[in-house]
């Protein structure tokens, strides 16, 4: 709307009707209410396929095993396709954090709102995304975002505190963000 009020104001009223307008594609009640959201000690992390090499599914394994290993009063929900290699790859370096390391099958954008609305950390590992849709319905839902350089366009996050963006996209860089 704000483009096509620019457009109007510059006398250019036909390249203003040519422009769509398009709705936010996150859900409404994808919101964070204090009053009836609870957030807890968990860091969830959302892919379609954590087989996918530019999801990092290894590199999050790596991460989220340095992370729970020094803070023990969190946990992790790993959301999506092969979440379950995902949480195996941690398991297998910690079997001691069985108790604090979930996997989802990949299921919808409704289904994983109730995990972002009780967790209080999204992290994404991923290398090359053009603006993960999962990174916005997290922080709709409360959710500060974690994420590797390469995904600069998600500074937006850090500029409203919001957020933290790795020095690099590695499992030390990765968990001092996180852990920051």
């Amino acid at each position: 709307e704000n483009t096509q009020a620019w457009l109007r104001k510059e006398g250019l009223p036909h390249l203003a009707e040519r422009v769509q307008l398009l709705h936010h594609p996150i859900p409404d009640h994808f919101i964070f209410d204090p009053a009836t959201d609870t957030k807890t000690n968990t860091i969830i992390a959302v892919a379609q396929d954590w087989k996918n090499p530019l999801k990092g599914g290894a590199l999050l394994a790596k991460v989220l095993l340095r992370v729970l290993e020094t803070r023990g009063d969190y946990r992790a929900i790993i959301v999506g396709g092969a979440s379950d290699e995902v949480r195996k790859r941690t398991l297998k370096a910690a079997p001691t954090l069985e108790s604090q390391v979930s996997a989802i099958a990949k299921n919808g954008a409704d289904k994983t709102q109730a995990f972002y609305a009780n967790a209080k950390i999204l992290i994404t590992t991923s290398g090359s995304e053009s603006g993960p849709l999962v990174a916005y319905e997290a922080a709709c839902c409360g959710c500060s975002v974690v994420f590797p350089p390469e995904l600069k366009h998600l500074n937006a996050f850090v500029a409203a505190k919001s957020g933290r963006m790795a020095d690099w996209r590695s499992a030390h860089h990765m968990t001092r963000a996180l852990l920051d």
